[in-house]
């Protein structure tokens, strides 16, 4: 059952926006201290891989909601393709301008797999972690884009055909299954290179069923406790918890439980602290730049004008800056212009109001 439209029923999720924000930082951060580092495993910030799964049982909530009146699959898939392929075209074809740059002038290059037609051509349509035929990537954060695309596509071809808690049960048990066969919890390449897809259909398919879930009654019920609050700063530090210090192993699949209450922060009172925080205009300028951030800091790393071998801190600030400008400049007067203007074409094209 879907949650109707009402007073209690946010038109968008803005605190999950900011969350978004926030775990696009996690990861940016992440890679930053990773290369001043040597990638020691005593860095902070190890787990934000943790984060990506985040984005998919997020994709999976806001994906079922935003199409719960609309079961088109034309226009699903093309939404999707408008909304995700344009920002990775240009984040691949970036980071390859880059690499040819530094090839001339001693720079960084991961390899010469970077100039090979076959290669960009793979990772342009979208083909990464979703067969069980293996290539390089170019720009490494887009294995998640690609991934996500294909399995969100499940949303209207299957997810939605289920009733909610046997998704939900689904969902779990896959989840389950997963976290069985893989010793190096969410970091893991077997079913021929197919699991990192499997993970993410599981964790859209839980965020489809948790928003599939909500009623008002059950809104109205969780969110009047004054308990609730409290419990969601734990479930919010327990997740940032992980992300800061977990290592690949089967405790990954435990940090996914206190995520799930998060996705309620919006249903929250406008009263509600930790509502306030997400909503606050940092954290939510960093929701606005989350999905150029994600894509765009490996270009900034790469580029390496920045590096102080004296000073990581100050390397770290330069190209986490110049990484935010540039995601900013992106999303301000491409991203969000564009996709509303292909939105536009695109419900004309599949007769949508």
């Amino acid at each position: 059952m879907a949650l109707p439209e009402q007073q209690n029923t946010p038109r968008r999720f803005y605190a999950l926006d900011g969350l978004r924000g926030i775990l696009a930082l996690s990861v940016m951060l992440s890679h930053m201290v990773g290369v001043v580092t040597g990638w020691s495993e005593q860095r902070p910030l190890i787990g934000a891989y943790i984060s990506v799964i985040y984005f998919f049982i997020m994709s999976g909530f806001v994906l079922t909601y935003a199409h719960k009146a609309n079961h088109k699959f034309l226009y699903f898939f093309l939404l999707r393709l408008a909304r995700l392929w344009p920002l990775h075209c240009v984040t691949t074809l970036m980071m390859i301008l880059i690499y040819a740059y530094n090839s001339r002038h001693m720079g960084y290059v991961a390899g010469h797999y970077i100039f090979d037609w076959k290669v960009i051509l793979q990772n342009l349509f979208f083909l990464h972690g979703v067969t069980p035929h293996q290539f390089p990537l170019i720009n490494d954060p887009s294995w998640s884009i690609s991934i996500e695309f294909w399995a969100s596509l499940l949303i209207p071809l299957i997810f939605i055909r289920i009733e909610p808690f046997k998704r939900l049960l689904i969902a779990g048990t896959f989840i389950l299954l997963l976290c069985i066969q893989s010793a190096a919890g969410f970091i893991d390449m077997s079913f021929r290179g197919m699991f990192p897809f499997l993970l993410a259909s599981s964790a859209i398919m839980l965020g489809s069923a948790v928003y599939a879930l909500l009623t008002p009654e059950r809104i109205t019920k969780i969110t009047t406790k004054n308990s609730f609050e409290v419990f969601l700063w734990i479930c919010l530090v327990s997740c940032l918890v992980g992300i800061y210090g977990q290592f690949h192993n089967k405790l990954d699949y435990l940090y996914i439980l206190p995520f799930i209450p998060l996705m309620l922060i919006d249903f929250q009172p406008d009263s509600s602290l930790i509502k306030k925080v997400f909503l606050s205009q940092p954290v939510q300028f960093f929701g606005f730049i989350s999905f150029p951030l994600y894509l765009i800091h490996s270009s900034a790393i790469i580029i390496g004008l920045q590096y102080r071998s004296d000073s990581p801190v100050l390397s770290i600030l330069m190209a986490g800056g110049l990484s935010i400008v540039i995601s900013y400049l992106y999303a301000a007067f491409i991203d969000i212009p564009l996709y509303r203007a292909m939105k536009s074409k695109i419900k004309n094209l599949c007769h949508v109001p």
